[in-house]
């Protein structure tokens, strides 16, 4: 808008010099053509005394008259300087007008069959302008400088969004790599624990079969984790088709697996035997007592075959008052395999 209003202010200033040029050059035409006329007529006057002078130096020839030939010789010599001057001013007339028009068409004053727009006209072209200029409202004038300001603003925009942009192609090749690299430790860890997991499940089973797979082998970190078991004497089942038993055994199996290959200093284990019978109870009981060389295991246990492999047990019982209280030493002789009502951590 602002462009739009600058362009009318310019309009009505160029408006106002046409209106004062048209004059002048309307002025200035009249009087040229004037000139014009009055220089045509008096060339036409000058050639037809040409004309008569030549005729009588032709009669002068005849009667051999020089001294009169003379004088006739200078007057044609008179007219035809006369004459030349009358043709150079032309034009000099000529050139002056052709330069007004072409003033006037550098104005974009259109000429309709040759005449210049009447002052009426202008004056309509003038209202018409001042009432788009009014219907612009209030003229900013700090326009350019806001325009300028912009302007530099994008550029600064412009070379930080290429900084930006280069910027981002050097982190998403760095996140490639750095996910190639993820995937190969990944591969190294995944083979090696799967492998511990095959020979732990086959052990605690007895003969059964187990492997790890991954949902998706190219994206494995935007996937999941598959464990694939047969059980002795079983088919191959997906976890989700397991038993209770089945199931913990497995997820034991996985335990142990991811703990011989990187152990962790603690473990907590909450009921993990409540679905196992008691052979399957026993292996468990006897693999965390194998483990517990390389790392310290904390079993919350219901199951006398756990405590008896455990070196240290804390009893918790209830007394007759509803009171949880804790026994250090515990006799195994009183603990039956199975007491729903307590909890006896091992």
């Amino acid at each position: 808008m602002s462009g739009l209003r600058s362009k009318l202010e310019a309009m009505a200033t160029q408006t106002t010099f046409l209106e004062e040029r048209r004059t002048e050059v309307g002025s200035r035409l009249t009087a040229l053509d004037g000139q014009r006329k009055d220089h045509e007529k008096r060339i036409d006057s000058f050639q037809e005394s040409l004309g008569r002078l030549e005729t009588e130096i032709r009669g002068l020839e005849k009667t051999d008259r020089e001294a009169d030939l003379d004088k006739v010789t200078h007057k044609i010599d008179t007219k035809e300087d006369f004459l030349l001057k009358m043709q150079t001013e032309l034009t000099v007339q000529e050139e002056q007008l052709a330069e007004a028009e072409r003033v006037m068409k550098e104005m974009a004053v259109e000429l309709q069959e040759g005449r210049l727009p009447s002052l009426e006209e202008l004056k309509t072209t003038i209202a018409d302008c001042e009432a788009a200029i009014n219907a612009l409202g209030p003229i900013n004038l700090r326009a350019l400088e806001d325009y300028d300001a912009q302007q530099a603003r994008a550029v600064e925009l412009k070379d930080e969004f290429k900084r930006l942009e280069g910027q981002r192609e050097e982190l998403i090749h760095l996140v490639d790599e750095l996910t190639d690299k993820k995937k190969e430790g990944l591969a190294k860890i995944f083979t090696s624990i799967n492998e511990n997991f095959s020979r732990v499940y086959a052990e605690l089973t007895e003969g059964g079969e187990a492997e790890l797979a991954l949902e998706n082998p190219e994206k494995p970190f935007e996937a999941g984790l598959l464990l694939k078991v047969k059980p002795a004497h079983k088919k191959a089942l997906r976890l989700e088709a397991l038993s209770g038993g089945e199931r913990s055994l497995a997820s034991m199996a996985l335990i142990f697996a991811i703990q011989e290959y990187d152990p962790s200093p603690f473990y907590l284990l909450d009921e993990i035997d409540q679905n196992l019978d008691a052979v399957n109870a026993e292996k468990v009981a006897r693999m965390i007592r194998r483990n517990s060389a390389t790392a310290q295991f904390v079993q919350i246990s219901l199951r006398k075959v756990s405590l008896k492999e455990a070196d240290h047990l804390v009893g918790v019982t209830m007394t007759p008052e509803s009171l949880s209280e804790v026994i250090m030493r515990v006799n195994l002789a009183d603990v039956e395999d199975e007491k729903p009502t307590e909890a006896i951590p091992a």
